[in-house]
């Protein structure tokens, strides 16, 4: 091989070799160094450590009918959402996909899940015991909740934003969201997710990692 060809071939493998050891060490850096953001109201992001939004407090029923509360996530790494039992839109798609967020983390003691209903007259706790049968929640680590319709639509609105509507919680008051909310341990919302989006959903177990760590 001439000297020419041999120059020509080693700049040709820098070429192909670069752009692959750069998309590496970009990927690398999004999933292990980079930081999530912080979220407050309407999915604003945070600025500074004193104005990092923190979850309150909280106490609803579950499905094998004890409380969850704060407590019960205290220190972990969990994800909340919205859905209802009796659902055939979006609820089919988000919660089988819940279910793989949950096999990927079933053997840490350190994340939770919590899905919230918005239909608490219909979704009784009988009913949630059935239903978490049907798709597969894991007790202890996945709990499906229910409560006073009001607490838990303000409880959406005003701790979690998963939704901008408005409402009281009343008869006529309905929220559907697709979101998922991602929280640390210290109940500060670090990210959003469409539960209903396979790249999201992908998205979610990696950055779940990421502030495991």
């Amino acid at each position: 091989m001439t000297s020419q060809k041999k120059s020509i071939t080693f700049f040709l493998l820098i070429a192909v070799v670069c752009p692959v050891v750069v998309f590496a060490m970009v990927h690398w850096y999004e999933n292990t160094m980079q930081d999530l953001p912080y979220f407050g109201k309407n999915y604003t992001v945070s600025t500074g450590k004193n104005d990092q939004f923190q979850i309150e407090d909280f106490s609803f029923e579950n499905e094998s009918g004890t409380i969850s509360s704060l407590d019960s996530v205290k220190g972990k790494v969990w994800v909340a959402n919205y859905f209802f039992s009796y659902c055939k839109t979006i609820c089919p798609v988000i919660m089988p996909n819940l279910t793989k967020v949950q096999k990927a983390f079933d053997q840490n003691k350190d994340f939770k899940m919590l899905s919230f209903s918005v239909d608490p007259l219909r979704d009784s706790v009988a009913r949630l015991k059935e239903y978490s049968q049907q798709i597969g929640v894991g007790d202890p680590q996945w709990h499906l909740l229910t409560g006073d319709k009001k607490l838990l639509y303000r409880f959406a609105r005003n701790q979690l934003f998963l939704t901008a509507t408005d409402g009281d919680g009343g008869p006529d008051d309905f929220i559907h969201s697709d979101k998922i909310a991602l929280l640390d341990k210290q109940g500060h919302i670090r990210g959003y997710y469409d539960g209903t989006n396979r790249k999201d959903i992908e998205q979610l177990i990696k950055d779940i990692r990421k502030i495991l760590k």
